[in-house]
C-alpha cells in the first residue's frame, strides 16, 4: 500500500565502520533480498530514473541466499563528505509554514524534512566532524544526496592494484636496509611510512581515490626487522633481561599491594596502597590489615582475614568472589576485589601473604549507570517500559498469593502536541520532567511511576483493599494539574486522561493488563478530557458516577445545599433532655434529601470531608449560642472526621469558629471514632489535651468496635463514650453484646466516664440499659435527627408534657414508635 501511495520508497541507515565513524552508505538494501533504495537514492531516482539504472559501488556478493529475515545491502558507497556540520541550509518547518517568501524560495530544490524525537540528536561522526561537532541523520543523508547528484563519491583501489603496490612497498626497502647501517635503515622506515600516510590521504582528497594504508604500513614495519635480525635480536635479548627483572613488581604496579603475616598484620604497602586507603606505610606498618582498608560492616572487614586465612591453608593465591566496599578515614568510599596469595619466607618463619588490591569503583560506578539507563527514562529519570513491565510482573505473583488488587493506570496529557508546536521541544521536555516530578512525589512507596511513551505516563497501584481505591489515586493523580506549571516565566494549564484496568479482573499478565489500560485511556479521551474510565464497562460507569456525585459535592458546598440535623439525647437518670448530635443532611436539588451514607465516604476519599465538617461545626456552634439566648442550653456533639482530626490546626479552627460564633465551648463536644483515636495513642493524647484547652469536651463514637482501646482508653483526656448501635440493636436477643454493653459501662463508671447509647428504638432495650445503669440514650425511639427549629419545638414539647423517664420504675412512653421497615440513620 505504501508503494502505491508514494512517489518513492527509500530505506534510512547508516553503516559504521569498526572505529564507529560513518564512511558509507549502502544504496540498496531490504529484507532477504536488496530491494530497497537509500532514501537519496530514492530521490534522484524520482527526477532522473534513467540515469540510475546502473548503480555503481562495491557489489554484495554471498555464497548462500540469505534467510527471509535476514537484512541485505548492497552497492557500498564511500562518500566524499565536502564540509564539516552544519554546511547545508537548516530552515525551522514553523517558519516555513508562517513565511511565504521562504517556502517560495525553496521551489526547484532538494528539501529533506527531517523530525528529531526526544533523547535523539546530533550522533553520528564522520570524517567531516570535528571534536564533539557529530552529525545527525538528516545533513549525513543530504551528504550522499550531494554525492550522488555530482558523482562525487570516493572509488576504492582496485584489489589487483592495491596487490601490486603492498608487494612494492615490502621490496622497495629490501635495497636500502642491506646497505644502511640499523640507525639510517629505521629512518628510511619511519620516511616511507610517512609517504605511505600522505599519499593515502593526497589520492582520498585529491583523486577521491582511496587505498587503506594500515596494510601497506605493516608492509614498511614488518619489512624493517625481517632485514635487521640481527639488530633486532640483540635488542630482543636486552629486553627480555629487563623484563624478567622488572616481572614480579610489574605484576602489582597497578594494584594495591599489601603483605602481612601469618595473622594479618601489616608488614608492607606500595604506594598505591597508600593512595587507595589514605594511610602512609609507617602508620600502617604493625596493625592488622581490616583496620587500614576499613568497612563499616563487619562482613566486609572479615573478607581479608578469609581470604589470607584460605590462601595460606591451600597454599595458592585465593580470589575474592565479591566486591568488597570499603572506606577511607575521610568517608570515601570505594570498590575493590581482593587477591591473597601465600609468601613463602625463609626456613623457619612463619608464612605470611601477599594481598593485590584492584580498584574496582570507576567500573562498578559505570556498570551502575548503564544499568540505570538501561531501566530508566533519559528525558524524566522515571522507570521506563521494561523496568514496570518487570515491576508488574513481580507484583502480580505476590498479589495471586495475597489476594489483594492491582491497578495500572494509564495517563496521558491532553493536547501535548499543540504545547510542542506552539511553544517549541524544550518547553515540552520541561513540562514532562515537572509532571514527572508531581507524579513520584504524590505516589506512595510501593507504587511505580513509569514513562511508557512520548507524553503517556504508566502508574502501577500495589496493595489496593478494593476496585474504588483506584478510582481516589486515580483523581488525585488527574488533580496534580490543577496548579499550572510555571516554564520561562509563563504559566501553562494542561489536563490529563486516565485510563484503568485492575488485576486480577481485567487480566492476569502485564501485557494485557498494559493493553487494556490503554483501550480505557483511548476510550475516556475520545469521550471528553480530563477524564477516568475503567477498561471494564460497569467499573467505568460505576466511577463516572463517582465522579459526577463528586462534582456535586463541590457545587453543594458553593451552593449552600447541606443543612444540619440534630437528634435529641435523653438522661435516664433525670428523664430531661441534655443534648443532641448535629448530623448534616443534603438537600440535593434533583434527588431530593441526601442521608450521610451516601456521601459520606467519598467525601473523605476526596478531601471534602474538610469542607463539610467546618460547615456543620459552624453551624452547630452558632445554634447552640442561639439556643441559650432562647434559654436552652443543652449539650450538641459533633463529629470529627479522621481527616479534620489529623490536621495541624484543628484546635486553631475550633477556637476560631467558638470565638466567631459566641458559643459557650462547655456545651459543645467533639465526637471522634474509636479507630481515629486508637491509631496513635501518644499523639492523640497531644491533640486532644489542645482541645480540652478551649474548653470543648470529648467523646468516643462508635465504641466497642475497636480492639485495643481499653488499654489505652485512661491514657486519653476524654468525657464520654458512645456505645456502638450494633451492640445496642440486639442486646436483648444476643447475650454477647448484651455483655458486651454490661462491660463498658462497668468500665466507663469506673473512670467516672459518661455512657451514651445510640441506636435505641424498643422499649426492651430503654429498660436494660437503665438496669446497668447507662447514663444517656439517643435514637428512634425517642425521636429521629429533625431540623434545628423542628428539633426546638419537639424539646419544649417534651419537656412541657412531662414525660420523663424515671430513675425507677415506669418505662419511658415512647414520642413515636419507628415503623419497623424505617431506615436507620447516621
Amino acid at each position: 500500500p505504501l508503494t502505491k501511495a508514494a512517489a518513492k520508497l527509500g530505506h534510512v541507515d547508516a553503516e559504521l565502520d569498526v572505529d564507529a565513524i560513518a564512511r558509507s552508505v549502502y544504496l540498496k538494501a531490504g529484507l532477504a533480498s536488496p530491494v530497497w533504495p537509500t532514501f537519496a537514492l530514492a530521490l534522484v531516482e524520482v527526477t532522473d530514473p534513467g540515469l540510475w539504472q546502473n548503480l555503481p559501488g562495491q557489489q554484495h556478493t554471498g555464497a548462500t541466499a540469505p534467510a527471509a529475515t535476514h537484512w541485505v545491502r548492497d552497492h557500498r558507497l564511500l562518500l566524499d563528505f565536502r564540509g564539516p556540520p552544519g554546511r547545508f541550509r537548516r530552515l525551522s518547518y514553523v517558519d516555513v509554514l508562517h513565511d511565504d517568501y521562504l517556502a517560495a524560495s525553496l521551489i526547484g530544490k532538494y528539501v529533506l524534512v527531517a523530525v528529531t524525537a526526544a533523547g535523539l540528536g546530533e550522533m553520528l561522526a564522520t570524517p567531516v566532524s570535528g571534536e564533539a561537532q557529530p552529525m545527525t541523520g538528516v545533513e549525513f543523508n543530504a551528504n550522499v544526496l550531494e554525492n550522488l547528484r555530482s558523482n562525487r563519491w570516493i572509488i576504492p583501489l582496485p584489489n589487483p592494484l592495491y596487490s601490486i603496490l603492498l608487494v612494492l612497498l615490502a621490496l622497495l626497502p629490501v635495497g636500502f636496509y642491506a646497505r644502511c647501517r640499523p640507525v639510517l635503515a629505521f629512518t628510511i622506515a619511519i620516511a616511507l611510512s610517512l609517504l605511505i600516510v600522505a599519499g593515502s590521504l593526497l589520492a582520498v582528497h585529491g583523486l577521491r581515490w582511496w587505498f587503506a594504508p594500515s596494510p601497506a604500513l605493516l608492509a614498511v614495519l614488518v619489512s624493517y626487522p625481517l632485514w635487521s635480525w640481527r639488530q633486532i635480536e640483540i635488542a630482543a635479548r636486552s629486553l627480555r633481561h629487563e623484563q624478567a627483572l622488572a616481572r614480579a613488581p610489574l605484576r602489582a604496579i597497578g594494584d594495591a599491594v599489601v603483605t602481612t603475616d601469618h595473622a594479618g598484620i601489616v608488614t608492607y604497602m606500595n604506594p598505591v596502597a597508600e593512595t587507595l586507603s589514605k594511610h602512609a606505610l609507617r602508620d600502617a606498618r604493625g596493625r592488622h590489615i581490616a583496620t587500614i582498608f576499613w568497612s563499616p560492616q563487619v562482613q566486609e572487614r572479615n573478607k581479608f582475614t578469609q581470604l589470607i586465612e584460605q590462601a595460606l591453608r591451600e597454599g595458592w593465591p585465593v580470589r575474592s568472589h565479591l566486591h568488597a566496599h570499603l572506606s577511607t578515614q575521610f568517608g570515601e568510599t570505594y570498590v575493590v576485589r581482593i587477591t591473597a596469595s601465600p609468601i613463602d619466607p625463609a626456613p623457619g618463619v612463619e608464612r605470611g601473604a601477599m594481598v593485590a588490591l584492584y580498584d574496582m569503583t570507576e567500573t562498578v560506578h559505570l556498570t551502575q549507570q548503564v544499568e540505570h539507563q538501561f531501566t530508566h527514562d533519559a528525558l524524566t529519570r522515571l522507570p521506563n517500559r521494561a523496568l514496570v513491565t518487570d515491576r508488574l510482573t513481580q507484583a502480580i505473583a505476590a498479589a495471586h498469593r495475597s489476594g489483594e488488587w492491582i491497578a495500572v493506570l494509564f495517563l496521558d496529557l491532553d493536547g501535548f502536541k499543540h504545547i510542542n508546536a506552539s511553544r517549541g521541544h524544550a518547553v515540552g521536555d520541561v513540562l514532562l520532567r515537572k509532571l514527572a516530578e508531581r507524579l513520584r512525589d504524590d505516589s506512595r512507596p510501593a507504587d511505580t511511576v513509569a514513562r511508557w511513551d512520548g507524553d503517556q505516563f504508566s502508574v502501577l497501584l500495589l496493595g489496593l483493599p478494593h476496585a474504588d481505591a483506584a478510582v481516589a489515586s486515580a483523581r488525585r493523580l488527574r488533580d496534580l494539574n490543577t496548579s499550572p506549571y510555571v516554564i520561562d516565566d509563563q504559566e501553562i494549564y494542561v489536563t490529563a486522561g486516565i485510563g484503568i484496568s485492575l488485576y486480577p479482573r481485567d487480566g492476569n499478565d502485564p501485557e494485557t493488563l498494559f493493553k487494556n489500560a490503554d483501550t480505557a485511556l483511548h476510550r475516556i479521551k475520545q469521550r471528553e478530557r480530563n477524564g477516568i474510565g475503567f477498561f471494564a464497562e460497569d467499573d467505568d460507569q460505576h466511577a463516572h458516577a463517582r465522579m459526577e456525585l463528586e462534582l456535586s459535592l463541590r457545587q453543594a458546598i458553593r451552593r449552600h445545599e447541606f443543612e444540619v440535623y440534630y437528634q435529641p439525647q435523653l438522661s435516664l437518670r433525670s428523664g430531661l433532655i441534655v443534648g443532641v448530635e448535629a448530623l448534616v443532611r443534603w438537600h440535593h436539588p434533583s434527588r431530593g434529601l441526601v442521608l450521610p451514607g451516601a456521601f459520606i465516604a467519598l467525601a473523605e476519599e476526596s478531601d471534602l470531608i474538610g469542607d463539610i465538617g467546618l460547615l456543620v461545626l459552624q453551624a452547630a456552634c452558632a445554634q447552640s449560642r442561639a439556643w441559650c439566648d432562647q434559654g436552652q442550653a443543652i449539650q450538641i456533639s459533633v463529629n470529627v472526621s479522621a481527616r479534620q482530626f489529623i490536621k495541624d490546626d484543628l484546635s486553631a479552627v475550633i477556637d476560631a469558629t467558638l470565638r466567631d460564633s459566641g458559643a459557650d465551648p462547655h456545651l459543645i463536644t467533639l465526637e471522634l471514632t474509636e479507630s481515629t483515636v486508637m491509631h496513635d495513642a501518644d499523639l492523640v493524647a497531644d491533640v486532644l489535651r489542645e482541645l480540652k484547652v478551649s474548653g470543648v469536651k470529648v467523646s468516643i463514637d462508635d465504641f466497642g468496635t475497636g480492639y485495643s482501646s481499653l488499654a489505652n482508653l485512661k491514657r486519653l483526656p476524654i468525657d464520654q463514650i458512645k456505645i456502638d448501635r450494633s451492640f445496642v440493636r440486639d442486646i436483648i436477643s444476643d447475650p454477647s453484646d448484651a455483655a458486651i454493653t454490661q462491660a463498658i459501662i462497668a468500665m466507663a463508671r469506673s473512670m467516672d466516664l459518661a455512657v451514651i447509647a445510640e441506636g435505641v428504638e424498643t422499649v426492651e432495650q430503654l429498660d436494660f440499659l437503665r438496669a446497668c445503669d447507662c447514663h444517656e440514650i439517643q435514637g428512634y425511639y425517642l425521636s429521629q435527627a429533625l431540623p434545628a427549629g423542628a428539633c426546638s419545638d419537639w424539646m419544649r414539647a417534651y419537656q412541657a408534657s412531662g414525660r420523663r423517664a424515671r430513675v425507677a420504675g415506669d418505662a419511658l412512653a415512647p414520642a413515636a414508635a419507628p415503623p419497623a421497615s424505617r431506615p436507620r440513620l447516621h
